[in-house]
């Protein structure tokens, strides 16, 4: 483990030993809120992920290359976000949703968002409208192939100390 002892010599403060550290590839899953997947094409169907304590850092390039649901999207992380109360149990992070579809026209802003005790990120559309209020990528937004990035940094709720 990694000690943050303040004094060199300290023994006994497990609070203060970090022996959780792990990178690792998250196999993707691409669903509807409702119903349907997406077939993920093999060479674009996983992410890359660290964990630092219970700060994970997800990164991927995603394609697909079938699928149709209903509903908004549902991209899968690989541990659940944190229930944070107060202090924001809400992730958010940048990505990309290219080649929707010849019929379909995204201009504007996504953000992945994800939520408190949910182990998937959703597409939040922020619209331009007047009312100015958010809603989710939805399966009828988008063709059966698409792709893009995501990159996200959340707190998840396990986190292992010893002493």
């Amino acid at each position: 483990g990694i000690s943050f002892a303040a004094d060199a010599h300290a023994t006994g403060m497990s609070s203060e030993l970090l022996d959780d550290y792990e990178e690792g590839l998250h196999t993707i899953g691409i669903t509807g809120t409702s119903s349907g997947s997406w077939t993920l094409h093999a060479d674009h169907n996983q992410a890359a992920y660290t964990k630092i304590g219970r700060m994970v850092t997800f990164t991927c390039k995603y394609e697909t290359s079938s699928g149709s649901g209903s509903g908004s999207l549902k991209i899968s992380l690989p541990f659940t976000v944190a229930q944070l109360g107060n202090s924001g149990g809400v992730a958010a992070g940048s990505i990309t949703v290219n080649r929707v579809g010849s019929g379909n026209n995204i201009t504007v802003q996504l953000t992945p968002i994800a939520f408190e005790n949910t182990a998937f990120l959703q597409i939040q559309m922020h619209n331009e409208d007047a009312s100015a209020s958010e809603t989710y990528l939805d399966a009828s937004d988008i063709d059966g192939a698409f792709e893009g990035q995501i990159g996200i940094t959340y707190f998840t709720t396990s986190l292992i100390l010893i002493g």
